[in-house]
C-alpha cells in the first residue's frame, strides 16, 4: 500500500500499538529474527500517544513534538480511524501551520530515541547483508567520477 506504518488493533477493534518499517528492520531484522516466526505483538510499539479526529493540527503537531514522533494514531471511542504523519501536514498545510511544523520537525529530530534494547549481535548491516544477500558497498573517493 506504499505505507511506512501499520496501526495493529486487537479482535475488539481497539488499537493495540503501531509497527513501522523501521520497527521491522530494526526489531526484527537486524537482530536475526525471521519475518515469518515474528508476530506483530513481538515488534509493534504498543504505548502510543493518539489524537482525535477533533484536535487541530496545532495539537496533533504538538504530541508528536512532545514524544518524538513522525505520526500518530487518530482515534475514536479507542477504535483507530487513521493516522495523520508528519508528512501529511507538510504537504497539505499552508503558511500559518509552516511555524508549528517547523518547530515540532526540530523537537522530533532533537529528541533522544527510544529504540527497544536488542541483543548484542553483530551491526545491524552484517544481518541485513545476511538475509537480502547485498554485498558490501565499495567505498568512493570524492574525486572518482560515477
Amino acid at each position: 500500500a506504499d505505507v511506512g506504518s501499520v496501526l495493529v488493533v486487537g479482535s475488539d477493534n481497539t488499537l493495540f500499538g503501531l509497527v513501522t518499517d523501521r520497527d521491522i528492520v530494526l526489531r526484527a531484522v537486524a537482530t536475526g529474527m525471521g519475518l515469518d516466526a515474528t508476530t506483530l505483538v513481538d515488534m509493534c510499539t504498543e504505548d502510543l500517544a493518539t489524537v482525535s479526529p477533533s484536535d487541530s493540527v496545532t495539537d496533533a503537531l504538538s504530541v508528536m513534538r512532545d514524544n518524538a514522533v513522525r505520526r500518530v494514531p487518530v482515534v475514536l471511542n479507542d477504535e483507530p480511524v487513521g493516522i495523520m504523519s508528519i508528512s501529511d501536514v507538510a504537504v497539505r498545510s499552508g503558511e500559518p501551520v509552516a511555524q508549528e511544523l517547523q518547530a515540532a520537525l526540530s523537537g522530533i529530530t532533537s529528541a533522544t530515541r527510544s529504540d527497544p534494547v536488542t541483543p548484542a549481535g553483530p551491526p545491524a548491516g552484517t544481518n541485513l547483508r545476511a538475509v537480502w544477500h547485498v554485498p558490501p558497498m565499495t567505498p568512493v573517493n570524492k574525486g572518482d567520477k560515477a
